[in-house]
């Protein structure tokens, strides 16, 4: 499926006399507060690694623990198609592109999902210092931003794609 980058959005206005108006929406418009995160800000690994974060304490909520895998599997899923990119993209930015600050490798999609359940269940900040230590230097002040914001206040936090919510 191919991605393409939006350039300008408007507003359209139907009229009952049949008459339409467009108005050029500016993309900017989005209030950004401590709880807001525009992912389309950040590099799409950080985005939607954020994004399958979120949608793991969505979905774990009132979960028993033992349920964590699966639910990092399904946030993968609504991930991969909230960002309209194939489940194997999602896997690809949570195991191959992020590396381990201890051992210098690739994380294995169970250290991956052993690292959130460390989070979740713990409080646990190793996932929150593995990705501050893999935003790349093209997107840096945007990726840590979000990931401090992230992390600062997970349950709060709104995840924005395109100004609408994930």
């Amino acid at each position: 499926m191919e991605r393409r980058k939006i350039l300008k959005q408007f507003i359209m206005t139907v009229y009952e006399d049949g008459g339409v108006e467009l108005t050029p929406h500016d993309m900017n418009e989005l209030p950004e507060d401590e709880y807001t995160i525009e992912l389309t800000k950040t590099s799409s690994r950080i985005g939607q690694i954020l994004c399958v974060l979120y949608y793991t304490i969505d979905l774990q909520r009132d979960e028993n623990p033992i349920y964590i895998n699966e639910n990092v599997t399904k946030a993968m899923k609504k991930t991969a198609a909230k960002f309209q990119v194939s489940l194997s993209a999602i896997i690809d930015k949570c195991t191959r592109q992020l590396i381990d600050n201890v051992t210098q490798y690739s994380l294995s999609a169970s250290d991956f999902k052993y690292y959130v359940m460390e989070y979740i269940k713990r409080g646990d900040d190793t996932l929150k210092k593995m990705l501050l230590n893999n935003v790349s230097d093209k997107s840096g002040q945007n990726d840590t931003k979000a990931i401090q914001k992230f992390f600062a206040n997970p349950e709060k936090i709104k995840l924005y794609l395109n100004h609408v919510e994930v």
